[in-house]
């Protein structure tokens, strides 16, 4: 949060300046107005890396935590079966009964 409190105090002095530039005259003020400028840029860009970074890390960290509860088998104990479908369980019973079907006394199958 320094970054954001450099950012701040960074505006105020351009602020500053520009109004004692644009209303004064003052040249050296325009100066350092142009000079804050330059590093506000700078801060801005710092605290976007600083943002990104954090994102990142926080996205690694959460990545991380899915990935031990996937692979951690006392967490969630045993596989739980999911329940078949009726039309599938009664379809698979109709054609099952002919999958292994061995062949007839008369050699037909």
């Amino acid at each position: 949060m320094d970054k954001l409190q450099e950012l701040r105090n960074c505006i105020a002095a351009v602020n500053k300046d520009s109004t004692k530039f644009f209303e004064g005259n003052n040249k050296a003020a325009g100066t350092r107005a142009r000079k804050h400028l330059q590093e506000l840029k700078s801060l801005a860009q710092e605290l976007r890396v600083l943002i990104q970074s954090t994102k990142n890390e926080k996205q690694a960290e959460q990545h991380a935590e899915v990935e031990q509860e996937e692979h951690d088998p006392q967490q969630y104990g045993q596989p739980q079966l999911m329940p078949m479908d009726p039309h599938a369980a009664a379809a698979a019973a109709h054609y099952g009964n002919y999958a292994h079907q061995s062949v007839d006394q008369d050699g037909g199958y």
